[in-house]
């Protein structure tokens, strides 16, 4: 299978703080990664290596096949989406709007966004069930609502990896459902490569993938979600007794 993220002998780290050494993953085109660990452990900025935002100290980083130290911003935005934990920007713009502006560095630098493209964002919106909020504004929006079309925003960019900073923070069961809803989507049809920062840890037990564990002091564990994420793991990760229920064959933690 094609591989969409790979790291060789990676070090990442800012200032004088290095959060891990010499990481060397693969993951392929169709495949979830989860990224757990503590506050501050790097989590975030892991995210921001891939994406040049913060420069690598050590090794490679290759996005779909192309190294992210010998290619520009402009090129690397083609080959990757963001979602942040918070978008920052002009909240009274509408939903159609912000999906428009995502889609900009596609565009015709000269005659703007096409009406393909229009129609295009519109069969987006409705294959999502999210063409009732096209005309509202993001200020009218409740923070479930905003985080799928964010999501949204980075599909209509037609990259093959999307990277999301903690997409269920503060959401409220339903949205958190219907967002991993759409990030099993994601990755199973549309085979786009999905790297998901959580500090949930009932979804990746639930839905599986791959998981890369910061665990401090720059270390990191990384390898299939139900081999690592023990109980004893979790326990020496977090430094809280964790301990796993079992429902409907699903393991929930509980500390």
């Amino acid at each position: 299978m094609e591989t969409i993220l790979k790291t060789q002998n990676l070090s990442v780290g800012i200032q004088n703080q290095v959060f891990l050494k010499n990481l060397n993953i693969e993951i392929p085109k169709g495949e979830i990664l989860w990224i757990i660990g503590k506050n501050g452990s790097g989590k975030t900025s892991f995210l921001k290596t891939v994406l040049k935002f913060i420069p690598i100290i050590e090794g490679e980083i290759f996005v779909n096949g192309n190294s992210v130290n010998e290619i520009d911003f402009e090129s690397l935005s083609k080959l990757a989406a963001f979602v942040p934990q918070k978008y920052i920007g002009s909240f009274e713009i509408t939903v159609m709007d912000f999906l428009l502006t995502s889609r900009l560095s596609l565009e015709n630098k000269i005659w703007g966004v096409s009406k393909k493209t229009k129609e295009k964002i519109d069969g987006y919106l409705e294959w999502y069930g999210l063409q009732k909020f096209k005309n509202r504004k993001f200020s009218e929006l409740s923070g479930g609502e905003r985080q799928k079309i964010l999501i949204l925003g980075a599909l209509v960019q037609e990259t093959e990896l999307i990277l999301l900073d903690e997409p269920l923070n503060s959401l409220d069961p339903h949205h958190q459902f219907e967002i991993c809803e759409i990030a099993i989507h994601l990755a199973k049809n549309e085979k786009k490569g999905l790297v998901i920062v959580t500090h949930d840890l009932t979804f990746p037990l639930k839905i599986g993938g791959k998981v890369l564990v910061f665990e401090g002091n720059e270390k990191f564990s990384f390898g299939e979600v139900n081999e690592i994420l023990s109980e004893e793991f979790l326990t020496k990760v977090y430094g809280v007794k964790f301990n796993f229920l079992e429902s409907q064959g699903n393991k929930i933690p509980v500390f």
